[in-house]
């Protein structure tokens, strides 16, 4: 933990991070295993120097690639060379991945380097789809929610460990996985919530909690687990938001057609006792 704070004070501290003139477009990017990535990275001027950072599941910070622009060239790290390589011009930049492999699931980071600050993109989520994806081992509870404005829900994610320790586990939250673009909503390095012995394993619940809800929290929620180099999907839990106004409307309208049922039923049985 010392060591990830002690890169992001080189990174934010000794610069002045901004963020307003870099724009990685993508959120989440999501492929399948072995697809090729390509993750964008925009620029409103031209700096001396692009950097692209990855941030893992489990808070560590490595350096990827820096791009010298004025001698138009660029440097991998030894750990990325095999299948990593940076494509760019004056105003755009773009990192590479060939064959994506379950090591590369993590945040991307570009940025600037200027004289006297640093910039930073938002970051984009690669995530990858596949069997190893699919897991019994991740329960999302619940399963589906009603909400009304301003109530709160707590979404748990558990998380059969098997002979992982809490301790090589990271969470991940996202909110609509499948939609363009999805939300990254919360992260965690730091191995919560609450874990016990089962069997020869342990067995670890994370909780999201989600206060004072609107119309915009509405979605499906995706607990992401890293548990000893593996990559894991949650259930999913469904948010649906209730306007109180549009219920009251409904139920309203129900009774009245249900008014107006037994009223002209009412009307039925009486011409007919009339004509008997």
């Amino acid at each position: 933990m010392a060591v990830f704070f002690l890169k992001m004070l080189l990174l934010f501290s000794l610069c002045e991070a901004e963020f307003s003139e870099i724009s990685q477009p993508v959120s989440v990017q999501t492929l399948k295993l072995r697809e090729s990535a390509a993750i964008e990275c925009n620029m409103k001027s031209t700096a001396l120097k692009t950097v692209w950072y990855k941030l893992t599941a489990g808070r560590r910070l490595h350096a990827v690639a820096t791009v010298d622009n004025r001698n138009n060239r660029s440097v991998v790290a030894d750990e990325f060379q095999k299948r990593f390589s940076v494509e760019f011009d004056s105003i755009s930049n773009r990192l590479i991945i060939s064959a994506t492999s379950w090591d590369d699931v993590g945040t991307y980071f570009c940025g600037e380097m200027h004289r006297d600050k640093v910039q930073f993109g938002s970051g984009t989520f690669l995530f990858l789809k596949g069997l190893k994806l699919s897991s019994d081992s991740v329960a999302q509870q619940p399963e589906i929610r009603s909400v009304q404005p301003g109530e709160s829900v707590t979404i748990s994610c558990t998380v059969q460990g098997g002979q992982c320790s809490a301790g090589h586990t990271a969470v991940m939250w996202l909110k609509n996985l499948h939609a363009s673009p999805a939300d990254i909503i919360y992260s965690s390095g730091d191995k919560t919530n609450s874990c016990k012995r089962a069997g020869s394993g342990e067995r670890c619940v994370h909780r999201l909690f989600l206060k004072n809800m609107d119309s915009d929290d509405a979605g499906m929620y995706h607990c992401v687990v890293t548990a000893c180099g593996h990559v894991m999907l949650g259930t999913g839990t469904r948010i649906i938001h209730i306007d109180p106004n549009a219920a009251i409307f409904i139920s309203s309208v129900i009774l009245t057609i249900c008014a107006l049922g037994v009223y002209l039923g009412s009307l039925v049985w009486i011409i007919e006792e009339t004509n008997c």
